[in-house]
């Protein structure tokens, strides 16, 4: 998966871990299911229980991969990137789904929602 000199649709201000459970609800009030696939820091969990603690070098990020669908049809790739305590939100395979017009409306609608709930007031 290359993300070189790809744009993020959004980039949230904050940690994965302060985030995700409120975007999952935004999808799913968006009639999408999310079934998520891979999760960097859970690789990096199970390693650190079977290495020598002393040897770890972690990394201060996260990378995180949801297959969002639709009723049918094929997923498409949400990738959440966690650097320095931000989120940068992708999709991997939106080409394949250019057709899928009410499917990235709906992904880009619930990925607002949370940006607004997360957002301080503004004057």
């Amino acid at each position: 998966m290359e993300l070189t000199g790809k744009k993020p649709i959004a980039i949230i201000d904050a940690s994965y871990s302060k985030f995700v459970s409120k975007l999952k609800k935004a999808l799913k009030d968006e009639d999408l299911w999310v079934k998520q696939s891979f999760n960097l820091q859970s690789i990096q969990n199970f390693n650190d229980s079977n290495l020598n603690r002393s040897t770890i070098n972690r990394c201060a990020c996260n990378l995180v991969i949801y297959l969002v669908y639709q009723n049918k049809g094929d997923p498409i790739t949400l990738i959440l990137d966690e650097r320095f305590k931000k989120t940068y939100i992708y999709l991997s395979n939106e080409d394949e789904f250019a057709h899928e017009a009410l499917m990235l409306a709906a992904i880009s609608n619930a990925i607002h929602k949370v940006e607004n709930i997360l957002r301080p007031d503004e004057p």
